[in-house]
């Protein structure tokens, strides 16, 4: 089964957070860059100020959960102090990004982050991991909320929306379907 069925819950999410002011989504001269696989990048900040890009994929969440409880890990290059969260691949030290991604948005730039890229650790195995995942990553990177016991990688930091860079067909198993499961969030699709 394709990409687009897999992760059919995290791109309606997507489609919950609200985008940036500056973003014309009817346009077709929108400018997009993939940050973070720099390893002398410089910061997320110095990107935002440049007035032609409209949008920055913060890239990646590169290993999917293969259990329900599992945590996906990121690579976000020299942004993150290289910090795990205890027995997971997930960064949990990028004060760089979380520092940033305010000023960015100041700026009427669009931060989405990135699912996948060029790995191997493409697979979820099954119906209820694609909706753990879709969970995981809605409740650690959409909108805070106290009732979550998910990690905040990005501190109370949202970003807009989600980028799928699905680069290797890791075979799904059973997908989830737009509207099956969607996070409580208190909004309408």
């Amino acid at each position: 089964m394709g990409f687009m069925k897999s992760f059919a819950a995290a791109a309606a999410l997507s489609a919950l957070v609200p985008v940036s002011s500056a973003l014309n989504v009817d346009s077709k001269s929108n400018v997009a860059i993939y940050y973070g696989q720099g390893a002398y990048q410089q910061r997320l900040s110095h990107f935002c100020k440049e007035t032609s890009l409209d949008i920055i994929n913060l890239g990646f969440i590169n290993v999917f959960p293969t259990a329900v409880g599992d945590w996906p890990g990121s690579n976000f290059g020299n942004q993150c102090d290289g910090t795990l969260y205890e027995g997971t691949e997930l960064l949990k030290g990028c004060h760089q990004i979380w520092e940033d991604i305010p000023v960015c948005k100041a700026m009427g730039k669009t931060i989405l982050l990135s699912i996948g890229g060029d790995t191997a650790y493409q697979n979820i195995p099954t119906h209820e991991v694609a909706e753990w995942f879709a969970d995981f990553l809605w409740y650690s990177f959409g909108p805070p909320n106290q009732n979550s016991s998910f990690p905040r990688p990005f501190q109370d930091n949202t970003i807009d929306g989600f980028d799928f860079d699905i680069e290797h067909d890791g075979g799904y198993g059973k997908t989830v379907s737009p509207g099956e499961h969607i996070p409580a969030a208190g909004v309408k699709i």
